[in-house]
């Protein structure tokens, strides 16, 4: 019997150090486990925090985006307007000096104009210069002629004054 016991107290024994064995080894997986949960745990604080501050920045850029859309915006529909304007200017502006071109061209056909009838007249008021010169000749002559048949007239006519006399 006390074989017997001594088998069973060995066999208790050994299964005591089994237990106690698998006890400890449970225990380091269980410490293994909880160390493993409290870094999941902190590097999931850690995620949570960044993943925060993200979402933060996140957020803070797009306010930021709206912000700075809103503000070119606005100077965009000031350059828009400011275009059209520049646009309806420059219309005007080619508008205008299609019109002062023409004008231009009108004025410069109506100089070439003026110029040969200014040509015209040189050369007519030359003609009649020539034609005065030869008329105040002949005029000068005529007078001339005049008075020297005038001088004979008084000449007869004294000589029949005379000869009246002498009858």
């Amino acid at each position: 019997v006390k074989q017997r016991s001594a088998v069973g107290d060995k066999a208790l024994s050994a299964y005591k150090k089994k237990a106690q064995s698998s006890l400890a080894a449970a225990n380091a997986r269980v410490a293994a486990a909880n160390q493993a949960r409290e870094e999941a745990e902190h590097e999931a604080s850690a995620a949570r925090t960044a993943s925060e501050d993200a979402q933060e920045r996140a957020r803070k850029a797009e306010a930021e985006k709206n912000a700075v859309f809103s503000e070119t915006g606005g100077k965009v529909q000031g350059l828009k307007r400011e275009l059209d304007t520049q646009s309806s200017e420059l219309t005007k502006a080619k508008e205008s000096l299609q019109s002062t071109t023409t004008q231009l061209t009108e004025a410069e056909k109506e100089l070439r104009e003026s110029a040969i009838a200014r040509a015209n007249l040189i050369d007519e008021i030359a003609k009649l210069g020539q034609t005065l010169k030869s008329e105040q000749e002949k005029n000068m002559e005529l007078v001339h002629e005049s008075r020297e048949k005038g001088e004979k007239c008084q000449q007869l006519s004294d000589e029949i004054e005379s000869l009246r006399e002498d009858l």
